[in-house]
């Protein structure tokens, strides 16, 4: 008798878990619906066709299987094409070889193109545990050795460093370390910004925080246009 009840508990806080974040994400569609209208932006609940051919050359969509948009905004503010977008990939695990399961991140992504832009390929990141010992290991990322605060706090990398050392001029260093920490991927007219680590599973961005994250990546995107 003891173990059917403590069976049915244990259901009836799954269905509670279950119910409390259907509700939630079901406020998340609203408020973003209502977004959308206020900056003029369609709005794509489940889906965004074509973002292969678009997006596909940044190596943040290369990571992980399973790649989905949900939750699209999409439009163009001064001459810029704006994509803000819940985004979902799955890291897969491996021990010895064997495959031990695929876990689920959920990210808050925008995506800015802008046709002034001409930029190298790059990616930059908050500095973190395993980007240090990455440092250590190999010398993959860009250091500066005039700015230490800066490479301090981001490892940055690009296929042609020469050319990211030219774009990442004192004026643009200055500027990205007075901002809120995100990453950002750079290549041609594109910028993409993002918070998401293989180890964060969830890092989404509250709907009533996104504008103001866009105001703060139109304005790195106007310090590269410089």
């Amino acid at each position: 008798m003891g173990f059917l009840i403590g069976l049915a508990f244990i259901f009836c806080v799954i269905f509670a878990i279950t119910y409390f974040l259907s509700q939630k994400e079901k406020k998340r569609v609203v408020l973003l619906r209502e977004l959308a209208k206020k900056l003029h932006m369609k709005f794509h609940e489940i889906g965004l066709d074509g973002w292969e051919k678009t997006f596909g050359n940044l190596k943040f969509f290369q990571l992980g299987e399973n790649q989905k948009f949900f939750n699209t905004l999409e439009g163009q503010m001064d001459k810029t094409s704006l994509l803000i977008s819940d985004y979902a990939y799955g890291i897969r695990s491996n021990v010895d070889r064997r495959s031990m399961g695929v876990m689920s991140h959920q990210v808050t992504i925008i995506v800015l193109d802008t046709p002034g832009l001409s930029l190298p390929a790059f990616e930059m990141q908050p500095m973190s545990q395993n980007f240090r010992l990455l440092r250590t290991i190999n010398s993959d990322d860009i250091i500066f050795e005039d700015t230490p605060a800066f490479s301090e706090k981001y490892y940055l990398k690009g296929e042609d460093k020469q050319a990211v050392r030219n774009l990442f001029d004192h004026q643009k260093i200055a500027f990205l370390m007075t901002c809120a920490e995100f990453s950002i991927e750079g290549q041609g007219t594109q910028l993409l910004f993002h918070n998401s680590t293989t180890n964060t599973p969830s890092s989404r961005i509250e709907v009533d925080m996104i504008e103001s994250r866009l105001k703060a990546c139109m304005e790195v995107s106007k310090v590269f246009m410089k």
